[in-house]
C-alpha cells in the first residue's frame, strides 16, 4: 500500500484498524485515539516550550495558520531539493492534501488542545513547523506510525527545536 503523500491527487485512505476512534470520511472534525494529544518540548535554548499539536482535520486548523503552512510548502516545492513534486498548490488543495488523515503542527508555547489555537496569531513567529503521520493504511494507527517529513520554518528569530 502506497504512502498516503504519494499522490496529492489519490483519495484519502482511511485506517480501519488500532485505536478507536476510526476516521469517518464524513466527520470534518473525526476524533483521534486518547494517546494523541498536544506534546510540550524544551527547545534547545533550554527555556523556550512548544507544542506539538495534533489535528485530525483540516477543519480544526485556522484558516490563516493553513494559508502561511502552504506558502511556506509551496516554497519547498519551488526549490526543488526536498518533494518529488513540480507543481505549487493552492491553499485549499494543500489543505485537503496535507491534513487529509492527521497532521501535527510544532508552535510556541504551551498549547492543551487544538481548540486553543485560533485566529490573529502571528503564525511567521510562533509556528516553527509541521508533519503527518505517514503511511495511514488501513493497517497502520497514527500513533504507530513513523513522521515522513516534518518541514521546519525559516528560523528567522526564533530558537531552533532539539
Amino acid at each position: 500500500m502506497p504512502a498516503m503523500l504519494d499522490d496529492p491527487s489519490a483519495p484519502t485512505i482511511y485506517r480501519t484498524s488500532g485505536a478507536a476512534p476510526f476516521p469517518d470520511p464524513h466527520d470534518p472534525n473525526p476524533a483521534v485515539p486518547l494517546d494523541v494529544f498536544p506534546r510540550q518540548v524544551t527547545l534547545r535554548d533550554r527555556v523556550t516550550t512548544a507544542t506539538i499539536v495534533p489535528f485530525s482535520s483540516r477543519h480544526q486548523v485556522p484558516a490563516s495558520l493553513l494559508a502561511y503552512l502552504a506558502d511556506q510548502f509551496n516554497k519547498e516545492i519551488d526549490m526543488g531539493d526536498t518533494y518529488p513534486m513540480m507543481d505549487t498548490m493552492t491553499h485549499e488543495k494543500f489543505a485537503s492534501y496535507w491534513f487529509q488523515n492527521f497532521g501535527a503542527i510544532m508552535l510556541i508555547g504551551n498549547i492543551e488542545s487544538a481548540s486553543e489555537v485560533v485566529e490573529g496569531r502571528n503564525w511567521a513567529t510562533e509556528c516553527l513547523g509541521f508533519t503527518i503521520s505517514s503511511q495511514i493504511t488501513q493497517d497502520a494507527a497514527p500513533t504507530s506510525a513513523t513522521p515522513v517529513s516534518w518541514l521546519q520554518m525559516p528560523l528567522e528569530g526564533k530558537v531552533q527545536a532539539v
